[in-house]
């Protein structure tokens, strides 16, 4: 049957067929593109900067976001504000390579996560003829679900954007997901 599909015997010698050819084209160039997906799958550097805590009182109008931690990206420290209630933040952590903020919360009861996020670490820009121009609203989940998250975004202005969301006492992790990071 191989030899039937890589050749045809005519008069005593074998010629490759026009569809012999084809498939291994489409063989050698499939094997190609695994090789170098898998490759850049498995070699691709995950960016994640770690964040500490420290209390300092909010000088701004934002409600609720009395808290500031350090977050690096590409080898520069930024502040973030947040606050919360009912609860506490063990950690923020930002994923670079992909344009997202995740929280770590111990939360003693259902409570509110406020963050002010300046636009120089991470935002959230609509897409197609309205790239970078008009502002889209950010992915948020709790626990890695989005359904039944709730927020509002409470302040928008031209150095950041603050939002207020909701979490339940069992909710562990908050991430927002933005277009881009470390821009500017």
């Amino acid at each position: 049957m191989l030899k039937k599909i890589v050749h045809y015997k005519k008069l005593g010698k074998y010629t490759p067929s026009i569809f012999t050819a084809i498939v291994v084209v489409c063989m050698v160039i499939s094997v190609s593109m695994f090789l170098i997906l898998s490759l850049t799958i498995c070699t691709t550097p995950i960016h994640l900067a770690y964040g500490q805590n420290t209390s300092n009182a909010s000088k701004d109008n934002n409600p609720g976001v009395d808290k500031t931690t350090n977050i690096t990206i590409n080898s520069k420290p930024y502040p973030i504000k947040y606050g919360i209630t009912n609860g506490k933040v063990l950690s923020i952590i930002a994923d670079q390579s992909n344009s997202k903020i995740s929280a770590s919360i111990q939360p003693s009861k259902n409570g509110k996560f406020t963050i002010e996020l300046p636009r120089k670490v991470i935002d959230s820009k609509g897409q197609g003829i309205f790239k970078n121009i008009v502002d889209s609203k950010f992915i948020v989940h709790i626990n890695g679900q989005a359904i039944g998250v709730s927020y509002n975004e409470i302040s928008n202005n031209a150095n950041a954007r603050t939002l207020a969301i909701n979490f339940g006492k069992d909710d562990r992790v908050i991430e927002i997901k933005g277009t881009q990071m470390g821009k500017h």
